[in-house]
């Protein structure tokens, strides 16, 4: 077969072939490409391509650096591809892929070939697709942090509600965190950073300030959970009780942080105090009054409280009388008034 058969059926091959190539020398200028060029460069460059063009011709001034570095592997021997958009004359996007390969002969590199071959279907499925993964994972966000604000603000709330509020105190830096209930229930502007020291000096007299020290001991020494009510002097010098409870975090065996609650129990211990000197002057009055008086659950008729005056009437004492009911109230009765 002669040199210009091989050369015709070498063209009907590359004719044949259903992807773009284009052969270009070692200048770069074009030598060769098939007739898919006319379905492709029109719609996108308003030309066509001929023999002698500078594959430059196609390319932005701005990107023709790096074009020409990915030309310049490929006669160093590399192939080369990457994925690049193009924009066709009616506004559409065109996404080429272009292989870049060295074009061997007699072990002599002297030319280029590009395979282009159009993506653009393939790469508007993956952009949707990514836009849709994108899409969930940001409406997935979204409802995370509404249900996270919705939860602090739940947490606030009840917070607000049975007057809770938390602190830290860091052991390792000596910081201390109040939150806003702490602050309020302090009576101490919200821009209030304490110290350890004077975390301590709010808490009334000696008595209080040392409780509150023996619980740091132990939480520190112990690794133990505190829960102590103490007496506050607030900024402002009210007295309020509060309710402390501290929890150590340890690291390599020792504590480095308290983390804990400060409950406003004020009201709490006062209703608890009317209430005990409210029972106070009642049985006062009851134990005074020329009357016995008791109390007797049922069924059973156990007696849970009885005036000391039981003794002059029956001879018990209101101890014995309780404990003789707690089997047999019946007994206590005389046999005629049953």
């Amino acid at each position: 077969m002669s040199n210009i058969e091989i050369n015709k059926v070498l063209h009907s091959v590359f004719e044949g072939l259903d992807q773009l190539f284009i052969i270009l020398d070692r200048n770069f200028k074009i030598v060769h490409f098939n007739s898919l060029s006319d379905e492709v460069f029109p719609k996108v460059f308003q030309t066509s391509l001929s023999k002698g063009m500078s594959v430059y011709d196609f390319v932005k001034m701005e990107n023709r650096e790096v074009f020409g570095h990915k030309l310049n592997q490929c006669l160093d021997g590399l192939d080369v591809q990457f994925t690049k958009e193009y924009k066709k004359t009616d506004g559409s996007s065109l996404w080429v892929k272009l292989k870049c390969s060295p074009l061997k002969m007699a072990e002599n590199i002297e030319g280029i070939i590009i395979n282009i071959h159009d993506v653009s279907k393939e790469t508007f499925l993956k952009n949707s697709l990514e836009l849709q993964v994108i899409g969930f994972d940001v409406e997935k966000t979204k409802l995370i942090q509404e249900k996270l604000n919705n939860n602090e603000d739940l947490l606030k709330r009840t917070a607000e509600l049975t007057r809770v509020g938390g602190y830290e105190i860091n052991f390792e830096t000596r910081e201390v965190f109040w939150s806003d209930i702490v602050k309020e229930i302090h009576e101490v502007p919200m821009n209030y950073n304490p110290s350890i020291q004077e975390g301590v000096l709010f808490y009334h007299n000696r008595e209080n300030q040392e409780w509150l020290n023996n619980g740091f001991k132990k939480a520190l020494k112990e690794g133990v959970l505190f829960d102590i009510e103490l007496i506050i002097n607030t900024a402002k010098g009210n007295e309020r009780w509060a309710r402390v409870i501290g929890k150590p975090e340890n690291e390599g065996g020792r504590c480095v942080k308290l983390v804990g609650a400060i409950q406003d129990i004020h009201n709490e211990k006062l209703a608890i105090e009317q209430l005990r000197r409210s029972e106070e002057r009642y049985r006062s009055f009851i134990e005074t009054i020329p009357l016995t008086t008791f109390n007797l659950e049922l069924p059973g008729l156990k007696a849970t409280y009885v005036s000391p005056q039981i003794e002059d009437l029956l001879g018990y004492t209101p101890e014995e009388f309780v404990e003789a009911t707690q089997s047999d109230a019946l007994n206590l009765i005389h046999p005629d008034d049953k």
